[in-house]
């Protein structure tokens, strides 16, 4: 009896839906009949998931159903094997069935049953729309949060319509470049000048205004060199030659404050034609600004353009 009911059963109906609340059981419902008619009765089912449509290996554990009764042939159960079996990849469901009570062995329903869609919502490959909140901890460390410290170790760019932003920025600045600096005197900006005459004597000072005049001369003028109305910083003094000093010969250019030399000093030598400092020089507001050329050997003849920045 056992052989002949079993071995001419089959799945007639096979639906699988998630269970309410998006847990990881679905519901199985199915059609048990022997020679085409439906069986009713307590049966005794069990169930396995399996990688492959033949042989193949089990994925997770066996899940049983003793005593379950059918009515009419008709069945519903409700599976769990937990989401790691449920990853993706394809998955068939293999049943046996016996008579509860039977001491034969169940037997193997085949063919085995595909899984269909129904069972993967519990791990959604793509979602449309999400509801509720997300915490901190399941965001990916690329996402920058609001109000959180954060470190970057990539480069980071603004960008901003307008070309203006917003709010406080600390830190000293150091490693900036490309920045667009205009203005005068008055206030910050990027001085510039140019000497025509420079000193060819060995042991020679020339003396030009901070923001350039038409001809360097042996006396200091503090009447005309510029008046800071704010106290300042002075730096980035740069110097570029219209021909090299020659061998064995140097110009020396320095930032000068009431008469007194600064740390912002930069040296052309032999066949350099530029040179540039990075020292930095308070300037107290209402001083009196110069720029000293001192000469070292007997330099070639020849024109200086200069630049420093005030800020």
């Amino acid at each position: 009896m056992h052989e002949r009911l079993l071995s001419s059963c089959v799945i007639l109906l096979l639906s699988l839906c998630l269970s309410a609340g998006q847990t990881t059981s679905f519901t199985y419902q199915g059609r048990l009949a022997e020679n085409g008619a439906a069986v009713s009765g307590p049966y005794d089912l069990a169930f396995k998931l399996f990688d492959q449509p033949g042989g193949g290996a089990q994925q997770g554990s066996t899940v049983s159903r003793d005593g379950l009764w059918i009515s009419n042939g008709l069945f519903a159960v409700e599976l769990d094997f937990g989401s790691a079996p449920l990853d993706g990849s394809p998955r068939w469901l293999e049943i046996s069935a016996r008579k509860t009570g039977d001491p034969a062995p169940p037997t193997v329903l085949l063919p085995r049953q595909p899984i269909t869609a129904a069972p993967y919502a519990v791990k959604a490959l793509a979602a449309a729309s999400y509801l509720g909140p997300v915490a901190d901890t399941q965001l990916s460390p690329n996402v920058a949060l609001r109000n959180a410290s954060q470190t970057f170790t990539a480069p980071v760019q603004f960008a901003s319509a307008s070309g203006a932003f917003s709010g406080t920025f600390a830190g000293n600045g150091s490693g900036l470049t490309n920045l667009p600096v205009t203005g005068s005197a008055g206030g910050a900006g990027f001085i510039t000048g140019r000497i025509n005459q420079l000193p060819t004597s060995a042991g020679s000072v020339f003396f030009a205004s901070a923001s350039g005049i038409t001809d360097a001369t042996a006396t200091e003028a503090l009447t005309t060199t510029l008046s800071p109305a704010v106290s300042a910083v002075a730096t980035g003094l740069s110097v570029r030659l219209s021909q090299p000093p020659g061998a064995g010969n140097s110009l020396t250019f320095t930032l000068r404050v009431n008469g007194s030399d600064t740390a912002v000093s930069c040296t052309i030598a032999g066949s350099a034609r530029t040179a540039e400092s990075a020292a930095a020089a308070f300037i107290p507001a209402g001083s009196e600004l110069s720029i000293s050329i001192r000469a070292a050997g007997v330099p070639n003849s020849g024109s200086a353009l200069f630049g420093w920045l005030f800020q």
